[in-house]
């Protein structure tokens, strides 16, 4: 049985956006080494995604990244390396393609996690920004 989780932070409050920052990809990179070190061989995928992601876009200052894992629904795989490196499993969703959540706040980030079977069900990572649209229908 997985363990429960935190409550969710409250919403509702005002949405603070900021002008693009050139340290977010250098942030981005610093994440993503402490997650390989990590986990290791077990990262199959790892992404900078969300508004931080784009250059010159203003965005809230919090770094999104998909890591994609062989099962993400097998949280004993991964969940325990990445707490220890400073994530909190604060969201799953087992119902959406086993999505789960992490969150750590030096620096601010949102680690979403995903199995391979996400993108070939969506077309994309579920918390990427950059989703190829499916190709139109050829006209019959």
């Amino acid at each position: 049985m997985s363990a429960p989780l935190p409550q969710p932070d409250p919403l509702g409050g005002p949405v603070t956006l900021v002008d693009y920052d050139d340290a977010w990809p250098a942030q981005f990179e610093a994440l993503a080494g402490r997650i390989r070190q990590a986990l290791g061989e077990d990262v199959l995928e790892l992404h900078h995604a969300g508004s931080t992601s784009v250059p010159g876009l203003a965005a809230k200052p919090v770094i999104d990244l998909v890591l994609v894992v062989a099962d993400s629904g097998r949280e004993e795989t991964y969940v325990a390396a990445l707490e220890a490196a400073g994530w909190t499993l604060r969201i799953r969703e087992p119902e959406w393609f086993e999505h789960r959540c992490l969150k750590t706040t030096d620096p601010a980030s949102n680690l979403h996690v995903s199995a391979p079977a996400a993108k070939r069900s969506v077309g994309c990572w579920p918390s990427a920004t950059t989703c190829a649209p499916t190709p139109p229908t050829a006209a019959l």
